[in-house]
């Protein structure tokens, strides 16, 4: 059997940071140099995480809508396996 501050030490080696801020605003290009873009929407993110990073990102309505629904898919399938008496924790 390991010791304790072995088995602690090993979960606070693995925990990645969290989310401390999400921000999002939706831009449009009226004039581009490129035809195609303009006028197309696209999304705008920045994350802060809990180890003081910040991550700023854009991406394409497509795109966004892709990760919308992933996350949407992730988050349900999580929420079934909660439901499973198999991994609840029993008293």
């Amino acid at each position: 059997r390991r010791p304790t501050s072995e088995g602690t030490a090993l979960i606070q080696r693995s925990r990645l940071p969290s989310i401390q801020d999400f921000k999002w605003r939706v831009d449009v290009a009226i004039s581009t140099s490129s035809l195609a873009r303009a006028l197309q929407p696209s999304i705008l993110m920045m994350m802060k995480l809990s180890d003081g990073t910040a991550h700023r990102f854009e991406v394409p309505l497509a795109k966004f809508q892709e990760l919308r629904y992933n996350v949407a898919l992730i988050l349900k399938e999580m929420n079934d396996l909660e439901k499973r008496s198999i991994l609840k924790i029993q008293d």
